[in-house]
């Protein structure tokens, strides 16, 4: 892949002039994001957006595509300012061109036909919220904070967006009212969701890694925390808090009315789920796996709570 001699096995030396920009473009992690758990925090807002929004209809489908490609162009977008850093080699800099060439297109005509012909304005805040937090991660990757608990949050918020777009383009194609605030609260509850299950899970894999670093067995009290990683009091009383916030937020949309009270059901359910799985007792989880995989179903499963609440 190099523009240098390659030493053969058999000892011998030849030139392998190879394009380095075609490989790369083919490349699975050029173009695609390497985060397994922002394909159910991403897909799962927007089949509750577009299914709430009776949003499945040409137009709907043409959001869905622009939000896929906007959220898609991250991944690309992120290598070439690196590379452009020098963090990187910029040979793959064609090729990650390409792409967010690509994304760019599949993103912009989608939406320039929502907002020029089916006049639908509200997609352009949208869309701003959308590039001010993708800009916020941005900086927070180049500046090396891209795995910490508050860019996760953002960006977790950040793909909560697409359920308000997503219910927005279907509502108000079909002429219901009220469409702005119903969207706004669907991107407030599918972002509470979302960060609550980042938070949680970012406390279960610090579990997990301290108990093989001290060696403990994986079931029984979980270690404590090193001084390093701080006290241990601090990342449990984190993500209950957040999750006790959630459920007030709940209570306080259902009580306005701009919520049916079964939601707050849901919020209920994860608050028990996170106290009962943060217990000193509890074992830690045995593979990586296995957090990620509860973690999506839950998302999953929330997100179904949330579709049929509203219908």
């Amino acid at each position: 892949m190099d523009a240098f001699p390659r030493i053969q096995a058999s000892g011998r030396s030849s030139v392998r002039w190879r394009p380095e920009g075609w490989p790369a473009f083919l490349r699975p992690r050029t173009f695609l994001p390497q985060e397994h758990g922002g394909w159910f925090l991403f897909l799962t807002p927007l089949a509750v957006g577009l299914t709430v929004g009776r949003g499945w209809h040409a137009a709907g489908l043409a959001f869905a595509l622009a939000a896929l490609a906007f959220y898609m162009a991250r991944r690309p977008l992120d290598l070439a300012l690196r590379s452009l850093r020098g963090e990187r080699t910029r040979a793959d800099l064609p090729a990650l061109g390409g792409w967010l060439a690509i994304y760019g297109l599949l993103a912009a005509a989608p939406m320039a036909h929502l907002v020029l012909r089916e006049r639908l304005i509200g997609l352009l805040p949208l869309a701003a919220a959308g590039l001010t937090l993708l800009s916020l991660q941005l900086w927070a990757a180049q500046s090396r904070r891209a795995r910490t608990a508050w860019s996760e949050a953002v960006s977790t918020a950040s793909l909560g967006l697409v359920a308000a777009g997503g219910y927005y383009v279907g509502a108000t194609i079909a002429g219901e009212a009220h469409t702005t605030m119903t969207a706004l609260v669907l991107w407030v509850l599918c972002a509470l969701q979302g960060v609550g299950g980042v938070l949680y899970s970012r406390w279960r894999l610090r579990r997990r890694r301290l108990s093989l670093i001290e060696g403990r067995p994986e079931r029984g009290r979980p270690p404590a925390m090193s001084e390093r990683d701080g006290d241990p009091a601090v990342p449990r009383v984190s993500v209950l808090t957040h999750h006790m916030t959630a459920l007030a937020v709940a209570v306080a949309i259902a009580a306005a009315g701009l919520a049916p009270w079964v939601v707050t059901l849901l919020y209920a359910g994860l608050l028990i789920r996170v106290a009962w799985g943060t217990r000193p007792a509890a074992p830690p989880d045995r593979t990586v796996i296995r957090i990620g995989l509860s973690e999506g179903i839950v998302t999953l499963a929330g997100g179904t709570w949330l579709t049929l609440a509203f219908l």
